[in-house]
């Protein structure tokens, strides 16, 4: 179990209106019109309107006075006209519908009085009545404006409350959970579900093809799925009635640079373009309108390999410590030798990446829409799969390569209006996502393609190249909105299927881990009589490629009901099922390994209140169940590392077989008790975080809004993997623990395991 808390205080500009539910790709309108009474006021005539997008949607309102419309293009502009027989007309002119927003209105008509024509900037300087979770709005003029190193949409995401940017991988985590992020483009899932944890969000559609973010960090109702983490809900631009454009290169100079505090003093030649252009207009007015974008990165650079780990180098980092090792002279002379050797190495690199993003929208008429888009994106970066500029660890040589990505995306989406407070909302996507990564033999040390870790310290090549991966997914989602009295209900279905192909053998050439200089300095050279120091030796055998084809169904339902002027209830459910693909050569002697369950109890019930304490403040309170989705990675471990599949050998020195440094084991003479075997459990099911949120939000004046927000995310029933095979320990081992002078400070005591339950395996994995 896993609990993240979290207080946040946002204060941020706005120029929106109060925004209710959050909503895949699209904004919404949404209100009451009440008479002078507080009465809802039935059979009234709203007009919502945008001459720019050649948009009119007309509604009449409930019994209870309520309007709502639903899957609307996110864009400024919009005009509601509010009209009834007896009633003062009521308009308001030129507002915004921010992406995943919903912008609420309560609006009062009077009898026989003027004409009201509203001011947006008074009309929309309420707070947010409406809004149950904890989400932040990034706005065009933001993503537009603000400074944004690299032009990636990772900078913008972390504007959000409870989200930060793991500093060694570069994934973004969310209340502290860095696992499934989704990222949604226009309503459809573009994200790379394959890993565990992936650094950022995609780099598929340029920063110039994006309109606006939406960043979901807890409490997202019922429509949202595919995630435990948060949720980028990003908008592409469309064409409007007027014609419109943009070009741009941001150049980066290695004279701007500062130095690295790892290596003082290293300024790499370093340059890059990102140059691009885009246009957008009318191909037929009110009715036809298109965008392109296009984009090209073009950049060079050099980064430094070094070692500042204190149990090889010296405190500077410059070259090995010959006193960290305890061999013998000539032994250590080879070994230090061969370290120094990747010390303070430079390592030319460079990225190609070519992107272009493509958009049609067609009015056919005020009850019906369509959009077409689709988005190519290219990446090369010979010797960029290690991103630092230093690499204070080791790894820009032998654990360096070559980077490569291509990605595409499609949507195809209706819109249409079935009857008076029907609307439906209809889309089919295709992803395809590609990453691969291959190693640069002249990066690589004397000892080749075999993987070798000192003390914590990479030396050799990377035991993960090469690896291909790539997934490709087909979704089709449709949501149906019905408007009937004070309830806004909401259904749909979200059907996607996925496949993931990967080719890779982690370790096949193997990997030697050593605990000190020393040990690795007496296997290294000098070693006539076959002496084994090493920690332990890993070679993985067996099939690399795995094709793993997976369906999931999602369904939901969620209403939002105006308990009164100033409540808002919101509840739903989300029920979240997928289809596995089952392991083709499962292991005999692990029943276990024959299958991969999956759970049919993933419910997932989320509601929330908002209750208006005065036109400028409000109260906020939601709960919900997130579930996580299976992803690729943990498919394709238990499809295949069943050691029959694809078997992973691990074997430590005193072990009978085991090999001396550096030579490698032969599948056909595996020893015996070295195969690890992983399954999973007979009730396996999909982790999930029960959130819980609340808020208060008070408007100091119509530009500045102040929230105060509390999270609780509960992580309940995460996966853990637990070695099976060792018998209960008998023996326990006692440790001394000495001061930096070497004097005894105290002990350490600890169990010893010392046999096997299975002496056909090493570990068996649950």
């Amino acid at each position: 179990m896993r609990r993240a808390l979290a207080l946040c205080i946002l204060a941020f500009v706005c120029f929106t209106g109060a925004d209710a539910q959050e909503v895949a790709g699209f904004g919404s309108v949404t209100g009451i019109v009440r008479d002078s009474s507080g009465e809802g006021i039935p059979e009234t005539t709203v007009l919502l309107s945008n001459q720019a997008l050649g948009l009119r949607r007309t509604m009449t309102t409930t019994d209870e006075g309520v309007f709502d419309a639903p899957a609307l293009v996110p864009a400024a502009g919009y005009s509601l006209k509010v009209t009834r027989k007896g009633f003062a007309e009521w308009q308001i002119v030129s507002f915004p519908v921010p992406a995943g927003q919903t912008v609420s209105f309560r609006i009062p008509l009077d009898v026989d009085a003027p004409a009201a024509k509203i001011d947006p900037a008074t009309a929309l300087s309420a707070v947010e009545d409406n809004k149950t979770g904890v989400s932040a709005p990034v706005s065009p003029e933001q993503v537009d404006a603000l400074p944004n190193s690299g032009r990636v949409l990772d900078n913008f995401v972390l504007l959000a409350p409870a989200v930060n940017q793991e500093r060694s991988s570069g994934v973004l985590a969310f209340r502290g959970e860095s696992f499934t992020n989704s990222l949604l483009t226009d309503g459809s899932d573009t994200t790379n579900s394959f890993y565990f944890r992936k650094p950022g969000i995609g780099p598929q559609v340029s920063g110039d093809a994006v309109q606006e973010l939406q960043v979901l960090s807890s409490g997202w109702p019922a429509e949202f799925g595919h995630a435990m983490g948060g949720i980028v809900n990003a908008v592409t631009r469309s064409g409007t009635n007027s014609l419109h454009g943009s070009a741009y290169d941001y150049f980066h100079p290695r004279t701007w640079n500062s130095t690295d505090r790892f290596a003082p003093g290293f300024n790499p030649a370093e340059r890059q373009h990102q140059a691009g252009g885009s246009v957008g207009g009318p191909m037929i007015a009110d009715k036809v309108f298109g965008f392109v974008s296009l984009e090209a990165i073009n950049g060079d650079s050099n980064a430094i390999n070094r070692i500042t780990n204190q149990l090889i180098a010296n405190p500077f980092g410059t070259s090995v410590l010959a006193s960290n090792c305890k061999a013998n002279a000539a032994q250590c002379t080879a070994a230090i030798a061969f370290i120094n050797a990747q010390m303070n190495v430079p390592v030319a690199r460079s990225l190609h990446s070519q992107a272009g993003f493509a958009r049609l929208d067609y009015r056919l008429s005020e009850f019906h829409s369509f959009t077409l888009e689709a988005n190519a994106m290219h990446r090369n970066a010979p010797n960029g799969a290690t991103p630092d500029t230093v690499a204070a660890n080791g790894g820009l040589l032998g654990s360096n390569g070559t980077y490569g990505e291509e990605t595409r995306f499609a949507k195809a989406g209706w819109t249409g209006i079935l009857a008076p407070g029907m609307v439906n909302e209809l889309r089919a996507g295709w992803f395809h996502d590609r990453i691969a990564t291959y190693t640069d033999t002249h990066l690589l040390p004397s000892t080749g393609l075999l993987s070798l870790n000192v003390a914590g310290v990479t030396l050799g090549a990377n035991p993960a190249f090469p690896d291909i991966v790539s997934e490709e997914r087909y979704q089709l989602v449709d949501n149906f909105t019905l408007t009937s009295y004070a309830h806004t209900l909401k259904v749909g279905v979200d059907l996607s299927k996925n496949e993931d192909y990967r080719n890779q053998l982690d370790g096949r050439y193997g990997t030697y881990n050593y605990s000190s200089l020393t040990t690795f300095a007496e296997d290294f050279s000098a070693n006539p009589l076959g002496f084994r120091n090493y920690t332990n030796f890993a070679q993985t055998f067996g099939n690399p490629v795995t094709d793993l084809g997976s369906k999931r169904y999602h369904i939901y339902a969620q209403d939002t009901w105006k308990a009164g002027s100033r409540i808002t209830v919101t509840a739903g459910v989300r029920w979240e099922k997928a289809h596995l693909p089952q392991p083709t050569e499962p292991n005999t002697n692990w029943y276990q390994t024959a299958s991969i369950p999956s759970a049919n109890t993933d419910f997932a019930p989320r509601v929330g209140v908002a209750v208006l304490m005065d036109e400028k403040t409000a109260l906020r309170l939601g709960f919900g169940f997130y579930y996580e989705p299976y992803v690729g990675q943990l498919l394709d471990t238990l499809f295949a590392d069943n050691a029959v599949y694809r078997t992973g050998v691990t074997i430590n020195p005193v072990q009978s077989g085991s090999p001396v440094f550096p030579k490698l084991l032969s599948s056909s003479a595996i020893p015996t008790a070295t195969e690890n075997v992983v399954f999973a459990a007979a009730k396996f099911y999909n982790p999930l975080t029960e959130q819980g949120t609340a808020a208060i939000e008070h408007r100091v004046d119509k530009d500045t809004t102040v929230t105060v927000s509390y999270i609780n995310s509960r992580g309940v029933k995460l996966w853990t993997l637990s070695d099976l095979n060792p018998s209960p320990p008998t023996i326990s081992d006692t440790y001394t623990i000495l001061n930096a002078a070497g004097a005894q400070t105290g002990t350490y005591s600890t169990l010893i395991w010392t046999a096997r339950d299975s002496t056909s395996f090493a570990h068996v994995y649950q």
